[in-house]
């Protein structure tokens, strides 16, 4: 998606770090960013502004972040960029599963 929002270039950043139990991933993007309007909707099944998408990505890894324990977060400005946040809860067991 990030490389998407950025056909003429820019700049995707990736940033990662443990916090409070958690490995948090951080993907930013100076792309086109999405409308306030847009941005409610990003994870709802189906929702799609791509002439050729299937608006099922979000959502999927929306469900599939819940379903462990994760979360996403997803901010952006229109004109400006957008980043996502996972949060994935690290094990604290060693056993092998």
């Amino acid at each position: 998606n990030a490389l998407q929002a950025m056909p003429e270039g820019g700049i995707l950043a990736l940033r990662s770090r443990q916090l409070n139990g958690e490995f948090i991933l951080h993907v930013s993007d100076t792309g086109a960013g999405i409308s306030r309007e847009n941005l409610q909707k990003i994870f709802e099944p189906f929702f799609t502004t791509k002439s050729d998408g299937l608006g099922l990505g979000l959502a999927i890894t929306k469900r599939v972040m819940e379903e462990h324990g994760g979360r996403i977060d997803f901010v952006s400005e229109q004109g400006k960029g957008s980043e996502v946040t996972l949060g994935i809860p690290l094990r604290t067991d060693q056993a092998e599963t």
